[in-house]
This record gives structure tokens, C-alpha cells and sequence, in this order.
């Protein structure tokens, strides 16, 4: 599934990549934010087509409470226009908590 999501994310990352160059932070922050919500969308519908989702309360809640803190961090950020290392460490530290827990560290 990385290497899935890796593959298809490619191409945004470096059209945003492209935008930040240029100067258009708000294309960039657009492009992931609509490129995500695609993915999980078309990921999501697609497999629901194919059997029903199941989904357990009480064995997500780090997951949960993970995606509100970044999500209050990234509209923080947003809000602000604080595109600058310090932000990009905040965002990268949660990711590697995330995938740190779902791998099981």
C-alpha cells in the first residue's frame, strides 16, 4: 500500500514542488489538499465496492486524534501563510508518529 501511495502521489508532489518554485504556495497547499481528498475518495469507494468497510472505534482513536491535530496544524498554518521549515518539521514529525504507530513502534 506505501508503495502504492507513493506511485500515485508522485506526480502531485512534483507539480507542487513546481508551484512552491514559482512562487504559488496556494496552488501548492490546493494540489495536496485536493489530490488527498481524491485518493481517499476514489480508495475508499473502490473498496467498499468490492466488500463492505468495517470500521472500529476503539482501535482508532490514536488515528483519530492524530488526523485533528494535524488537521488544526495545517489549517493553523494555512491561516497564517507559515510556509517555512519550522512547519514543514511540525506536519513531518506527526507523519512519522503516524506511520511509527501503524507499523507498530
Amino acid at each position: 500500500l506505501l508503495l502504492v501511495a507513493f506511485g500515485t502521489s508522485l506526480p502531485e508532489f512534483v507539480v507542487t514542488l513546481m508551484a512552491v518554485k514559482q512562487g504559488n504556495g496556494d496552488m501548492a497547499i490546493g494540489n495536496v489538499v485536493g489530490s488527498n481528498l481524491a485518493n481517499i475518495a476514489v480508495v475508499l469507494g473502490s473498496a467498499s465496492l468490492v466488500a463492505p468497510i468495517t470500521f472500529v472505534l476503539s482501535s482508532s482513536i490514536f488515528d483519530m486524534v492524530a488526523m485533528g491535530i494535524v488537521t488544526l496544524s495545517f489549517i493553523f498554518i494555512t491561516a497564517n501563510r507559515i510556509y517555512d521549515r519550522s512547519a514543514g518539521i511540525i506536519l513531518l514529525s506527526m507523519l512519522i508518529l503516524i506511520i511509527a504507530n501503524a507499523v507498530g513502534f
